[in-house]
């Protein structure tokens, strides 16, 4: 008995697709009825031959979850996996991390063509909550893979990361001293985007223009984790004649970015600062025929500079100041670390620049 032709004929499509990368490894094929209708079938005729790659040993189906292909055990692996929240990420997350997330994948990007490597940006879950993190995701990526990924979002999930002994390089702008995680990435590759040094610096520059109530408002002041405020204090303390602390968290997490504005005005209705160190994580909604201070509610006299290089810094006259990390260059190396013949646990730490944005 002849088998049916076009079962055959999509199993070798699909085989052929699979074996030349067209679906990254360890990445779902599309769901059934796409499948079908792409390839011009019933689904009857899809899943005959995806039984058949099945028992070749072509793809996995898992009940609930969807078909993926088999990774195959080659003498050199050469993809980098880059860790994202979920699929739509780089539209929906807020604005400071969704351009450093982009950044870093373009250095990843850079460095790999130059390895002949791969980069492969790997969601692990379908509604950006770490509570319904999908293990099978990365339960199919062998012990030792080299991933990449930003921040303490993923701390819930750090165990599982060392069980499948992968091979880290944890980028943040943090602090792990006193922290419990400190256990975790201390046995990883971390990038550290010093945050402290920056704000310290920030504080001396204003310091030096003469200015004597420098004040810093941003999101998570009292948060273990945000180095904003100890670097803000350090620097006070080492003025010479120390400045009184004019900190206020001005929220603005999962709310309308300008809803901090009111906050704003009141904390300076209270400090009466005259140089003011801010930071949000959505970019705000301006009028740039008006300045910077007059769009924030306050007075133009008061100098600014903000914690991140936000799409505003070089739309207004003057161009206003910030504190900047090259996440490119940080992209870059965290390649040129996992690629290493020896993987060495150790903190790498970058400074930042004060300026103008490039």
């Amino acid at each position: 008995m002849r088998p049916p032709v076009k079962r055959m004929e999509i199993a070798g499509t699909l085989r052929r697709e699979i074996c030349s990368g067209q679906y990254a490894n360890s990445n779902r094929l599309p769901v059934e009825p796409e499948l079908a209708l792409r390839l011009g079938v019933t689904r009857k005729t899809l899943r005959s031959a995806l039984e058949l790659l099945e028992k070749e040993g072509i793809v996995e189906r898992i009940p609930g979850k969807g078909t993926f292909p088999v990774r195959r055990n080659a003498p050199e692996d050469r993809n980098v996996f880059l860790l994202i929240p979920c699929s739509d990420y780089f539209l929906k997350s807020d604005y400071q991390t969704r351009t450093t997330i982009r950044e870093i994948l373009t250095g990843c990007l850079q460095e790999s063509c130059l390895r002949n490597a791969h980069v492969v940006t790997l969601p692990v879950t379908s509604d950006n909550k770490i509570e319904n993190f999908d293990e099978a995701v990365l339960d199919r990526l062998p012990d030792g893979s080299r991933v990449i990924f930003f921040s303490n979002w993923y701390a819930p999930i750090f165990p599982f990361f060392l069980r499948k002994k992968f091979r880290i390089v944890h980028i943040h702008p943090l602090t792990y001293q006193h922290s419990d995680l400190k256990r975790f990435t201390d046995q990883w590759i971390c990038c550290k985007a010093d945050v402290e040094s920056g704000v310290r610096k920030l504080v001396s520059r204003f310091a030096e223009q003469g200015y004597r109530r420098i004040a810093l408002a941003t999101s998570f002041l009292e948060n273990e984790f945000n180095p904003a405020k100890s670097g803000y204090l350090l620097g006070l303390r080492e003025l010479e004649k120390e400045r009184p602390p004019l900190f206020c968290d001005i929220g603005g997490i999962n709310e309308p970015p300008m809803l901090f504005v009111e906050r704003l005005r009141r904390f300076y209705e209270k400090a009466r600062f005259d140089a003011l160190i801010f930071g949000l994580h959505d970019s705000l909604v301006l009028n740039f025929t008006q300045t910077l201070n007059r769009n924030l509610g306050l007075p133009e006299g008061i100098a600014v500079a903000t914690l991140f290089p936000y799409d505003f810094n070089n739309k207004f006259i003057p161009a206003v100041p910030c504190m900047s990390f090259h996440y490119e260059s940080i992209g870059i190396f965290a390649v040129q670390s996992l690629f290493q013949e020896q993987y060495k646990p150790q903190e790498i730490v970058f400074s930042p620049q004060i300026g103008l944005p490039e």
